[in-house]
């Protein structure tokens, strides 16, 4: 029978660095523009989303797979906004947004909450 940590599907960073990499690419137009217009406040969103990914993609160890397809989610979604495909606020933007940050944070956090009993078990020895 398997163990819990071969149960576990992980995907890698290079992905998740890609979305950071496509959001930066993205808000760079809107953030050179005019400092007064609407287009500046929702390029600065996906810039600071960009820098959380990209960041976040530069780890060495894998990733879940809850976290990587919530920040592909995550980005999808305000991308979507920001070319003009979804209401900022419409009721399911808002409801599928909140999931996928929810998720990513919560993957996160598991992860390294592991990452940290993995330590203490491996000094422990």
């Amino acid at each position: 029978m398997a163990t819990g940590d071969q149960m576990r599907l992980h995907l890698p960073n290079w992905i998740i660095s890609i979305v950071g990499v496509i959001c930066l690419m993205d808000a760079f137009p809107s953030v050179l523009g005019s400092p007064l217009s609407e287009a500046w406040s929702d390029g600065m969103l996906t810039a600071a989303l960009g820098i959380i990914f990209l960041l976040q993609g530069l780890g060495s160890r894998q990733r879940r797979a809850d976290v990587v397809t919530a920040a592909c989610v995550a980005a999808a979604l305000r991308l979507a906004v920001d070319h003009g495909f979804l209401n900022e606020n419409s009721f399911l933007w808002i409801v599928l947004f909140l999931l996928a940050c929810t998720v990513y944070i919560r993957g996160a956090w598991i992860e390294k909450r592991q990452a940290k009993s993995n330590a203490k078990n491996d000094n422990g020895r």
